[in-house]
């Protein structure tokens, strides 16, 4: 999606030398704005975790509407870092019973995650197969990857692998995994160090999560 300050970039500086400055300097003050806005978030994601009101506006969701909207959000940044992102979705998948906007989030902070760790010219792919009663989602990288004494922390809440690192309060994945699991489902990672990282979480089909509460 295209914001004002883009539109203003592109379209009211002329591009020779002098305004390339100012350009960079809007996109610097541009990225720092989005940071803050994401860690207001993780904050108040985290408050509502700790008051256990993590409620969710479940409705019926198309998985692959759900993988193509988390494509299109991360398509942009990922490119602007000289990262190729693709979908690698399964041709007939069962509709889900899910909050559209937590599942929103989860993909966002484990592609947000994966955009940082992965360099330029490498790959991250969003994938959705059928498992079993469920959907499994995978956001996949060839970035850094996680070593074996850090994996099982990952999912600590204000835990981060780089603490000199900016960008987050370590809130991200715990929230992920934190909305997963208030949909009954369950998130997983399988990583390696020098070859990236997987991180894969299943939403139970909406038929089971009709006949549970029938």
């Amino acid at each position: 999606m295209q914001t004002v300050l883009d539109f203003t970039l592109e379209n009211l500086l002329p591009n020779d030398e002098s305004h390339q400055v100012v350009r960079r300097h809007l996109g610097i003050a541009r990225n720092a704005a989005m940071q803050m806005n994401q860690l207001v978030a993780e904050l108040l994601e985290g408050t509502t975790m700790d008051r256990g009101r993590l409620a969710l506006r479940l409705a019926a969701c198309d998985p692959h509407e759900l993988a193509r909207t988390a494509f299109d959000a991360l398509e942009a940044t990922a490119s602007g870092r000289g990262i190729t992102l693709s979908l690698d979705l399964a041709a007939s998948l069962p509709a889900l019973l899910a909050d559209r906007d937590r599942l929103a989030r989860v993909f966002s902070n484990l592609g947000a995650n994966a955009i940082r760790f992965t360099p330029p010219d490498g790959h991250i792919t969003i994938a959705a197969s059928r498992a079993d009663d469920a959907v499994r989602f995978t956001v996949s990288d060839t970035g850094i990857g996680i070593s074996a004494q850090d994996l099982p922390h990952v999912f600590d809440r204000f835990w981060r692998a780089d603490r000199n690192a900016s960008g987050g309060f370590g809130l991200g994945l715990a929230i992920a995994k934190c909305i997963v699991d208030a949909h009954g489902g369950t998130m997983t990672v399988e990583s390696n160090p020098g070859t990236g990282s997987s991180f894969s979480f299943t939403i139970p089909l909406a038929s089971q999560l009709e006949a549970a509460v029938a």
